[in-house]
């Protein structure tokens, strides 16, 4: 990609986290991006790029800081955002004498990075791990992710930004076994489905701010096939899946066919 936009271009970024980045994704075509491309280029005649701007671990703040300092120096015509599991991510403070808490601790923590841990779940950690759910943490954190993109949207500007709420996997279903004990295995799950709620909930505030605001979160409630890998992270399928979802909320942004 250079700075500088052909004249004939339309050009979209997506920011987001790993989700967007395509981390588990099988190749660069499969992420949400790369399948959007494809959708753009099948269905338009006009030139359209399609820039995986996804960053590891990226939430609203970071997001936000890489369109206004970087971004914007490649002359892009629509921002779309995918986020809100980020922003939804709890840390978990857990007493360190209880055995099971230690070995879920260990667990999920190795669990980002392999399979196996799915294996160490079913054999050697007990069930029944639950946590409050902290209302106050989940309204501070939906106005912080607010506050982000009011910030972004209220600039002076010659882009579109389009906002898309992501599902994670509290959302789905119909689950597969290994879903299902995906769940079971990370006690954050409820809390972190809560603040999702909270963020879709305060997002109409950001309508005639940012140019668009979307809820995806219902996109796989009648999906049965696997699709998630971890509580966010889903496979070419589930990225297909959303990438058309967003086909159909841009097609009044998009030039016509």
């Amino acid at each position: 990609i250079t700075q500088d936009k052909p004249s004939d271009t339309i050009r979209i970024f997506a920011l987001g986290g790993s989700t967007t980045f395509g981390s588990i994704t099988t190749s660069d075509f499969t992420t949400i991006p790369g399948f959007l491309q494809k959708k753009i280029d099948n269905e338009h005649s006009s030139t359209v790029e399609v820039i995986n701007a996804g960053i590891l671990g990226a939430n609203s703040s970071l997001e936000k800081q890489l369109l206004m300092n970087y971004v914007e120096k490649f002359n892009p015509d629509i921002i779309i955002v995918y986020d809100g599991a980020n922003n939804s991510t709890v840390d978990l403070v857990l007493e360190q004498d209880a055995d099971d808490h230690i070995t879920w601790a260990i667990v999920t923590y190795v669990y980002q990075f392999y399979r196996t841990p799915t294996f160490i779940y079913k054999n050697f950690v007990s069930e029944g791990l639950t946590l409050d759910i902290d209302e106050k943490m989940s309204e501070q954190l939906a106005q912080s992710w607010k506050d982000d993109w009011k910030e972004a949207c209220s600039q002076k500007r010659d882009y579109k930004i389009i906002i898309f709420i992501q599902p994670t996997l509290s959302n789905k279903i119909f689950l597969s076994d290994d879903e299902s004990r995906q769940l079971k295995l990370d006690p954050r799950n409820e809390q972190m489905k809560y603040n999702l709620e909270k963020i879709a909930d305060i997002s109409s505030e950001l309508k005639g701010t940012c140019d668009g605001v979307f809820d995806l979160r219902s996109s796989f409630e009648n999906i049965t096939e696997p699709i998630f890998f971890d509580n966010a992270h889903v496979n070419d399928l589930g990225n297909k899946i959303i990438a058309e979802k967003m086909y159909e909320n841009l097609l009044p942004y998009l030039p016509r066919v």
